[in-house]
């Protein structure tokens, strides 16, 4: 019976280690990366000499120097709380102006995110941030604003499942350098009165390999090419870009470095391109960039069809035709000029009705750098004959209009 405390206090230790060290490599929530190695700066963690069998506020240690401006915002004997697994740090209720701040912060050398984590409550205070001369905007830590975090993240590992969204990573900065390994410090003042819960800093390096696009739309004619960038962290060089289909895209890097490329479409349909990074430790990274490649049309008529009756009319109609830019040499032609006849001029041809029949209008264009390729669209024109002839019959009930054909085929009550 006596180990089971023993047990409890070792697991405890164990879990709050493991859950508030500075570990690499940990930060499931990272959009770009679940391996990215991010730096975890909690403000305050369980005192691993404590034999206790549940942490509570008093057993709070911190690595940090930590100063309130004015001790009577300072809540509690650490200045820590403790909320179903994670510690944070916490003032009283604290008036506009005050300020906490957190001092002996090393970062390494590098460029990164900066995220602080937060859980919002209606009690608590609106804050400036800054991180040495670095200013920050206000936060209100009323609201749930920033990322949402889960259980799977370490700051809130340890919390209760009911307990997933109610702590926050609010950026602060999405890139922040520093040139060398040294500390820094970190201040929040209250700008709104209130109480201040914050639970750390999180130092989140650029991903191993990032794309600026995850799909392209393509056409072989109005948009046939596009570039793809990447962005590589520290020790990582590109391997390699390639198309799964290089009949739909080909793609072809366009820098000494390779971390652009060039995706041409070369075909109707989808496809995948692959982008591989490795570094020196022989890590490989891959990000992929879905292609879709569709085929607009090089020459459209405002019209598909013309129907005439020299019956009724002999007037002739318009019809234009739209080409892509890169098509000249527009023509004209009909198939059957004893039933329709072509006049063109510029993008317009002017179509006139000769005799009954039908006939095929054909605009054709020429690839200005092939001339060989060419584009064509056509319009289908029918001329009839209809000759109406109204007969009106006198009756005392009501009157009635024939329509007689003029070929005498039927005759038709209008």
């Amino acid at each position: 019976m006596r180990g089971k405390p023993i047990q409890r206090i070792l697991s405890w230790i164990l879990c709050f280690t493991m859950l508030f060290g500075m570990l690499p490599g940990a930060l499931a929530w990272s959009e770009d990366d679940p391996d990215t190695d991010a730096i975890e700066i909690a403000f305050f963690k369980l005192d691993p000499e404590a034999e206790v069998e549940k942490p509570t506020a008093s057993n709070a240690v911190t690595d940090y120097e930590i100063e309130y401006s004015d001790d009577s915002i300072k809540k509690g004997t650490t200045g820590a709380g403790y909320d179903n697994g994670p510690f944070y740090l916490e003032t009283a209720k604290a008036p506009v102006g005050s300020s906490v701040t957190i001092s002996d912060i090393e970062i390494p050398e590098g460029t990164y995110r900066v995220d602080l984590i937060h859980k919002p409550n209606n009690n608590r205070a609106s804050i400036e941030c800054s991180l040495d001369k670095t200013e920050f905007q206000e936060i209100n830590l009323t609201e749930k604003s920033g990322t949402k975090l889960d259980t799977t993240t370490l700051l809130n590992g340890n919390a209760r499942e009911s307990d997933d969204g109610k702590y926050y990573a609010m950026t602060l900065s999405e890139s922040m350098t520093f040139d060398e390994t040294t500390t820094h410090e970190f201040t929040a003042t209250v700008t709104a009165e209130g109480v201040i819960v914050l639970y750390g800093l999180i130092f989140t390096p650029p991903a191993a390999l990032t794309l600026d696009k995850d799909a392209i739309a393509l056409d072989l004619l109005s948009a046939p090419t596009a570039t793809v960038t990447a962005t590589l962290g520290e020790g990582y060089e590109v391997l390699s870009w390639e198309s799964d289909d290089e009949d739909i895209a080909a793609v072809k890097a366009d820098d000494e470095d390779e971390t652009s490329a060039v995706i041409t479409a070369t075909g109707v349909g989808e496809t995948t391109i692959t982008v591989t990074a490795e570094n020196v430790d022989g890590d490989e990274k891959t990000k992929t960039v879905a292609v879709t490649v569709t085929k607009s049309d090089a020459i459209t008529l405002s019209r598909s069809s013309l129907a005439f009756n020299l019956g009724e009319s002999s007037d002739p109609a318009t019809v234009t035709a739209t080409y892509n830019s890169l098509f000249d040499n527009l023509t004209w032609e009909s198939d059957n000029e004893d039933v329709a006849t072509i006049t063109a001029e510029g993008d317009t041809a002017t179509i006139t009705p000769i005799g009954q029949g039908s006939a095929t209008i054909t605009a054709s264009v020429t690839r200005k750098d092939d001339p060989d390729e060419t584009a064509s669209a056509t319009l289908e024109v029918t001329v009839e004959q209809i000759n109406r002839i109204p007969i009106t019959l006198k009756s005392d009930l009501s009157p009635k209009v024939l329509t007689l054909n003029a070929e005498q085929q039927y005759i038709r009550v209008a």
